[in-house]
């Protein structure tokens, strides 16, 4: 087992307008067998991933082992991203690493159990960044809703198992949410 030092690190940076260009300059590169565009990739959003899966696993030495998958998928997977179609190649990678850490954190049977845990997770976060994130000028169901699928990886009817509504209504709070925080961007 690696030691700590050796562990990637989450970077809480802000996104700067050119970041999801140069990404998808370097994923279009990497589609195309670029090794060193791999690696600079890699090196760029390494932390972001981790910090991703560690955030919704809420265990390091798993969220290293999805880290490790979402490079494996990128580069495996590049050829088939476009930027026209795909959008940023930041966003990209991001869903990517967000999608294997939901699935990993369901097949444990964690989703389930993470109605107790998931204010545990989005309670660490300073105020200011969810605010920032629009999080905060959310209704609190609709705001609970979103933290429940995205950290906690609960399927819309365990979200209306947990708010006690039908799952077309817990799909109507996400939709509703996902809409005001697009609106506010």
């Amino acid at each position: 087992m690696p030691d700590s030092s050796s562990r990637p690190h989450f970077v809480s940076a802000q996104l700067l307008p050119t970041e999801s260009k140069i990404s998808s300059d370097l994923l279009v590169a990497v589609g195309a067998g670029d090794e060193h565009a791999f690696a600079e990739l890699y090196q760029r959003l390494v932390g972001t991933v981790f910090g991703i899966a560690r955030e919704i696993l809420r265990d390091a030495t798993r969220a290293e082992e999805v880290t490790e998958v979402v490079f494996v998928d990128v580069w495996r997977t590049a050829g088939q991203y476009s930027p026209d179609h795909h959008g940023g190649g930041f966003e990209w990678v991001m869903a990517i690493a967000h999608r294997h850490a939901v699935v990993r954190l369901r097949s444990t049977g964690e989703a389930r159990s993470a109605r107790g845990s998931w204010r545990q997770v989005t309670n660490s976060k300073p105020d200011s960044t969810v605010a920032h994130s629009g999080l905060g000028a959310l209704p609190p169901m609709q705001r609970e809703s979103l933290e429940l699928a995205y950290y906690g990886g609960m399927t819309y009817t365990e979200i209306g198992e947990f708010h006690h509504v039908a799952a077309d209504r817990a799909k109507s709070l996400l939709r509703d949410a996902l809409i005001r925080l697009r609106d506010r961007a």
